[in-house]
């Protein structure tokens, strides 16, 4: 990943961090559509496509998340924390643990964008 780092946020973590966070945030995500599968025939279909959007989303941000995309990768990351809310809202009557493992996920990428923010504001 690239960035601007003349214009590093004082409140972005030390870049050590993103690599053990995303490892736990990964393996949220994994168990939260897992429990969320168990129970598919009684969960609508739309709420998976709900997950696989924010997944695509969340698998394309770091290509964009450079000095010249800043405002792609912010409009990106705002998908992502819609898609993922939406999905946290709406699995939630059917299953609350799936919905309940996402919340650190939605956390993690909404601090994200105001850091995305800086960026694309600062740049």
């Amino acid at each position: 990943m690239s960035f601007d780092a003349a214009n590093k946020p004082w409140f972005q973590p030390p870049s050590w961090i993103f690599g053990p966070v995303w490892f736990f945030l990964y393996a949220t995500m994994l168990f939260s559509i897992v429990v969320a599968w168990n129970d598919r025939e009684k969960i609508p279909a739309e709420i998976f496509v709900l997950f696989g959007f924010q997944l695509a989303l969340n698998l394309i941000w770091a290509s964009f998340f450079d000095e010249s995309d800043y405002f792609m990768s912010f409009l990106i990351i705002i998908g992502m924390v819609a898609f993922s809310i939406a999905y946290v809202v709406l699995i939630y009557p059917y299953n609350s643990t799936a919905a309940y493992l996402l919340v650190p996920y939605v956390l993690w990428i909404s601090f994200a964008t105001i850091i995305n923010g800086w960026y694309y504001l600062e740049g």
